[in-house]
């Protein structure tokens, strides 16, 4: 709910370092935009909007996890809770959530991983063959035959895929994970 030249709270600045080494911080807000409650629901909205599902470990009556958990089943994400102790304030919106069928229980990992169709080992999503497009099915075969990778240009001539349906195709792909792209408009399969 702020710009990237602001850590908030203060203490999770040692957090923000690990995943600026894991990946990244993202914000729509500018520079100098300080942290105000009205902004949190904006940043909300991107939690959801990149979750694969949404853990809501507690929550009161009202507040940024409900709206968070709101925005992601809005986007179709699946939405899990925590139920806690009946007499525990931190508790009362996660079962809510649950009593008003918006969340799942969460009793354990598996929970998760069953959910998302998660490979057991590697914690990824692997969509069967059958899940797949026919177009879809074409692009993984000649990824498969090529595991350095293959230019998107000769993707689209040996799939027969038009160039201008490619891109959204693969990235499609690589938002199952199973694919990833490579240096030079290049991608490669990610299973074999």
């Amino acid at each position: 709910g702020h710009g990237l030249d602001t850590i908030y709270p203060r203490g999770h600045k040692a957090t923000a370092g690990k995943m600026l080494k894991k990946g990244g911080l993202l914000s729509e807000l500018k520079f100098g935009t300080k942290p105000d409650f009205f902004q949190f629901p904006k940043r909300n909205r991107i939690i959801a909007g990149l979750s694969d599902a949404l853990i809501v470990v507690e929550a009161q009556n009202r507040g940024g996890a409900l709206i968070t958990a709101k925005l992601a089943s809005d986007f179709g994400r699946p939405v899990f809770a925590v139920p806690g102790a009946i007499n525990n304030p931190s508790s009362q919106g996660c079962l809510q959530l649950i009593q008003h069928g918006k969340a799942t229980i969460l009793r354990n990992p598996e929970d998760v991983s069953t959910t998302l169709n998660w490979h057991p080992n590697q914690g990824i999503k692997v969509p069967t063959q059958s899940k797949l497009t026919e177009e879809e099915q074409r692009i993984i075969h000649i990824l498969r035959e090529q595991p350095t990778g293959v230019h998107i240009d000769e993707i689209s001539w040996k799939a027969q895929i038009p160039i201008n349906r490619m891109g959204s195709l693969l990235l499609h792909l690589e938002f199952e994970g199973l694919i990833k792209c490579l240096p030079g408009k290049k991608f490669s399969s990610i299973h074999k």
